[in-house]
């Protein structure tokens, strides 16, 4: 019984001391000394290079933020969750991680099926969600204020792509593109575009991304020879490029974003390629991601780094982190001039801006006016 007394003593004593801590020598409760900020991105997997940019992109911000003093007199600090390859589930997992650590501020995801799972569950539970890089129909809308996404809509640049191509002098052109949400609609996009302007198309296949072959299709894009393929399937082009040139091919060559690990993967098959992006990292940034990081800043750094800085904007001028009053702010925005370009706010969370034109010269992107 002594022994018992003894043990529930300790306890009490141990919690007593406990709370005695959290206070300050006024009596009052210390508080978090530092502003968490969420990320959810594939750090590891077959994303993770992706991944690995949005997180870089944020961190200069967090890092800039930091050296001017803060937020409101307090650091802000970078709660990083890996959702590996970006699946709806290990998303959903990761934001709930980030949930039970009381982060309601949350940038990511990476990918559009990734964030069409989670945004109806931010949305419910009034967590910010911020995306750098979504850019499908219907992802930001009126009926959630918490939802904002620094990518545009990818279709409206997809049907300009097909409208170029044909205009450029193709008639006969291949599609392929994948289920994937987003690949999926850029597909239609450029379909709708190449149609509009009286194009023929040859050859429309959407594949799907767990497939590493791609014989069956690349047979028959070569017996439709089309004299130009477009590539939405973002995650397979690269395989798909080189194989089509080693089986002969020799269309030219389009796609809807383009970044240099896919060029490199692909060994030389999207050289003279010409691609449309909405990744578009002004020089000043880019300059400022290489210094850090010793190389040029890839998809998405520009607009995470964005989104932080945006979120950081609305923190401030509220003196704030409370959503409801974080949300309300960014509804009030017009224009941004960030390190991805002059963005327009179109008042339920998503943006417009102008698009560029690349072509692969020797191996590298290089912007190209149309």
């Amino acid at each position: 019984m002594k022994i018992k007394t003894m043990v529930i003593g300790g306890i009490l004593i141990i919690l007593a001391l406990t709370f005695l801590i959290s206070y300050e020598l006024t009596g009052n409760v210390v508080k978090e000394d530092t502003i968490k900020v969420g990320a959810i991105f594939p750090l590891t997997g077959q994303a993770s290079s992706d991944g690995n940019n949005a997180i870089n992109g944020i961190k200069i911000a967090i890092k800039e933020i930091n050296a001017n003093g803060g937020l409101n007199g307090k650091k802000v600090e970078l709660v990083a969750e890996d959702s590996n390859s970006d699946d709806s589930k290990t998303v959903i997992s990761a934001y709930r991680s980030l949930k039970s650590r009381d982060i309601d501020l949350i940038i990511g995801p990476l990918y559009s099926p990734a964030g069409q799972a989670l945004s109806p569950i931010t949305c419910s539970d009034k967590s910010i969600l911020i995306a750098p890089a979504i850019g499908i129909k219907g992802f930001t809308s009126e009926k959630c204020n918490y939802t904002f996404d620094m990518w545009p809509e990818d279709y409206i640049n997809s049907r300009k792509f097909g409208d170029y191509i044909v205009e450029s002098g193709y008639r006969k052109i291949a599609i392929i593109g994948s289920t994937q949400s987003w690949c999926n609609e850029q597909a239609e996009g450029v379909r709708e575009g190449i149609i509009e302007r009286n194009g023929e198309i040859v050859s429309y296949i959407i594949v799907d991304d767990s497939n590493k072959d791609f014989l069956t299709e690349i047979a028959k894009i070569n017996n439709a020879k089309p004299d130009a393929v477009v590539f939405t399937n973002y995650f397979t082009m690269n395989i798909v490029a080189k194989k089509l040139r080693e089986y002969g091919n020799d269309a030219n060559f389009f796609t809807v974003l383009l970044n240099q690990k896919d060029i490199d993967n692909a060994a030389g098959a999207f050289e003279n390629a010409i691609s449309i992006s909405s990744f578009t990292p002004i020089e000043e940034f880019s300059n400022k991601f290489e210094k850090e990081y010793g190389k040029t800043p890839g998809f998405p750094a520009d607009t995470s780094y964005d989104s932080m800085m945006w979120l950081a904007k609305a923190m401030k001028e509220t003196k704030s982190t409370d959503p409801t009053e974080i949300q309300k702010y960014l509804h009030t925005l017009k224009d941004y001039d960030g390190a991805s370009g002059s963005l327009t706010f179109d008042g339920n969370g998503g943006i417009t801006k102008e698009q560029k034109f690349y072509i692969v010269k020797n191996g590298k992107l290089e912007e190209f006016n149309i």
